[in-house]
């Protein structure tokens, strides 16, 4: 099978389910068409969708003080700089992104979104002396067959164009995962799907 979204925003994905965020304010039309070795389908939803405010924004973090990034409904990023930060404070735009790229057997949670630091001066800080740390809370519903022991957060790597994980430390009961690092770049919180085995019966 084949697939081919139409978004309606002059963008398109090929996966079977693609998670895909809109950028504009507007009212857009979706379509798909599905293909095979005998033919094609087409199914279009009009003015299916309605943005009424982009998911960005920007906050002034404090050394020390957690600030909470709520992305979206079951979604939340919470970010801490160090309290000793000698560029603080800083402003901090989040935005959350596509994952049409996100491809393979991985699975995006949430989406992935980016974070951008300012100084006093309107000086970009893409690095850090000292590490923050992010904890993502995410919904238990959000996982839907995927592997909840697999969640690691990734960050994507400009210079190899790849994902790259972050070590972080998972709370299973609570539903976060808290990781520290030194730089600010796009993120994204992926897991795989569970994997069944057969048992193996020696006759």
């Amino acid at each position: 099978m084949t697939y081919r979204w139409d978004f309606g925003d002059s963008q398109t994905s090929t996966l079977l389910s693609p998670l895909h965020i809109y950028r504009q304010i507007g009212v857009y039309t979706v379509t798909l068409i599905a293909g095979n070795t005998v033919g094609t389908n087409m199914a279009t939803a009009t003015a299916c969708v309605t943005v009424t405010q982009p998911l960005t924004g920007s906050v002034v973090i404090q050394p020390g003080v957690g600030v909470t990034l709520t992305f979206n409904a079951g979604f939340v990023a919470v970010v801490v700089f160090p309290s000793d930060l000698s560029l603080a404070p800083l402003t901090t735009t989040y935005q959350l992104l596509s994952s049409d790229d996100i491809t393979g057997s991985f699975h995006p949670i949430g989406a992935s979104f980016s974070l951008q630091a300012l100084a006093s001066d309107g000086t970009e800080v893409t690095h850090f002396e000292q590490v923050y740390t992010i904890t993502i809370h995410y919904e238990l519903s959000a996982l839907a067959g995927l592997d909840e022991h697999s969640l690691k957060l990734y960050y994507w790597n400009t210079a190899t164009n790849l994902w790259q994980p972050i070590d972080g430390v998972l709370d299973i009961d609570n539903h976060t995962l808290t990781v520290s690092l030194n730089h600010m770049t796009r993120f994204a919180l992926l897991a795989q799907p569970w994997h069944t085995y057969l048992p193996f019966v020696s006759r």
